[in-house]
């Protein structure tokens, strides 16, 4: 099942470009949710589970945030279709950390967040794809913390820099133009100040 890329979406909803940055946020959502997972020290199973395999009875089975951040993965090539060479670097590299970790039966710290890192720096070039995109910028910053933990301290407020040609405050300030002109008012305090905050890290 985990190869067929089943979705609650309609194949017109994946394919609209205007959605990639939030199958971006799906995918993201739960990596970092397994690298939380990960520092409570919750069950293994929680972050990475075994696939179900005695249908119907292991409907209550619980499935990992690394399951589901990769059955999210396979939705990119609908999504993505005209950056497959990006997509499927992220497919490689995403089936690799996952075989890795599923192999050991004992993960450090530093062997899971080398694995979480290379799964993320694959995703990285779809994230620039969609660096416009206000909604998925609103989400990076929510998740600063998370992000600098996984990667290093400063990294997303360099990544940021990066793939934009302006500095933050005039990123800050289109972005907030587009919030206005779709009416979401609501969502312009919280992220300058998440913006703000950024900026003084």
């Amino acid at each position: 099942m985990i190869n067929k890329r089943i979705s609650l979406f309609s194949p017109q909803a994946i394919s609209e470009r205007q959605h990639r940055g939030l199958l971006i946020q799906f995918i993201l959502f739960e990596l970092f949710e397994a690298h939380r997972a990960h520092l409570r020290q919750e069950n293994w199973e929680m972050i990475l589970s075994l696939h179900p395999c005695h249908f119907p009875y292991d409907w209550s089975s619980v499935t990992g945030y690394l399951n589901r951040a990769q059955e999210h993965g396979l939705l990119l090539r609908d999504s993505f279709s005209d950056h497959l060479k990006w997509v499927k670097n992220f497919e490689k590299h995403f089936s690799k950390a996952l075989a890795c970790l599923s192999k050991k039966k004992k993960i450090s710290t530093e062997q899971f967040i080398s694995a979480l890192q290379k799964i993320y720096f694959a995703l990285e070039p779809l994230i620039e794809i969609c660096k416009e995109n206000e909604n998925l910028f609103h989400f990076l910053l929510k998740n600063r913390k998370t992000i600098d933990a996984m990667i290093c301290e400063g990294y997303l407020h360099s990544f940021l820099l990066k793939i934009h040609s302006t500095d933050l405050e005039t990123l800050g300030e289109k972005m907030c133009d587009q919030y206005h002109q779709r009416g979401f008012f609501s969502q312009i305090s919280e992220f300058k100040i998440l913006l703000t905050e950024l900026s003084h890290v």
